[in-house]
């Protein structure tokens, strides 16, 4: 991932307007997608006039959540745990699920099929993903002002079709431990949608 990388996002004040609208997350994301663009990654991490759109996937196996301890890639994060996994998507992505994908299959190493829910299921080694469930949004830090988190849920058949890429440090949780975590932001929030929706 580079500085010079194009990244998708909604201007700010469209943000606030759109997740005050009284209808489903689904719409809310289907007319903020309406309104974006791509943006060099340089410009808009330092830029509040925009917000970066930033899938934050939940990965689930029965009653278990993955958590991993983040290390290394962002200084602010260290040592906190994360149950969201995710990233930037990017113009070189066929649109906003195939960054999503991307996203899923590059962090955690599923190589089985993803769908939305209610689709019908290719094989077993299906896992259906859920969303948006919610949004992720805070002021609490200059880096939080550039994001917003867009909340999935994807179901892994078994706990050993996830092989984590980027970290070695993964556990498989259940919500109430999960929970007890030194969590970052977003997975706080995070479980609190999950928590409202079970």
């Amino acid at each position: 991932m580079s500085a010079d990388e194009r990244v998708l996002c909604v201007p700010s004040d469209y943000v606030d307007a759109v997740l005050r609208i009284d209808e489903s997350d689904e719409d809310k994301l289907a007319v903020l997608l309406d309104h974006t663009e791509y943006i060099p990654r340089s410009q808009c991490e330092t830029d509040p006039s925009y917000q970066q759109l930033i899938p934050y996937v939940v990965v689930r196996c029965g009653g278990l959540i993955l958590a991993y301890q983040r290390k290394g890639s962002e200084t602010r994060l260290d040592g906190l745990w994360s149950i969201g996994i995710g990233g930037h998507v990017n113009d070189t992505d066929e649109g906003w699920l195939s960054g999503v994908v991307r996203e899923i299959r590059e962090e955690t190493g599923f190589d089985g099929a993803i769908g939305m829910t209610g689709q019908i299921p290719p094989n077993n080694e299906w896992a259906p993903l859920s969303g948006p469930l919610g949004f992720l949004r805070s002021d609490l830090t200059a880096v939080d002002r550039v994001h917003l988190g867009v909340l999935y849920e994807l179901r892994v058949p078994d706990v050993n079709a996830v092989h984590m890429t980027e970290c070695a440090d993964y556990r498989w949780f259940d919500r109430i431990h999960a929970g007890g975590l030194n969590l970052e932001n977003w997975s706080r929030m995070a479980l609190d949608v999950l928590k409202a929706g079970a």
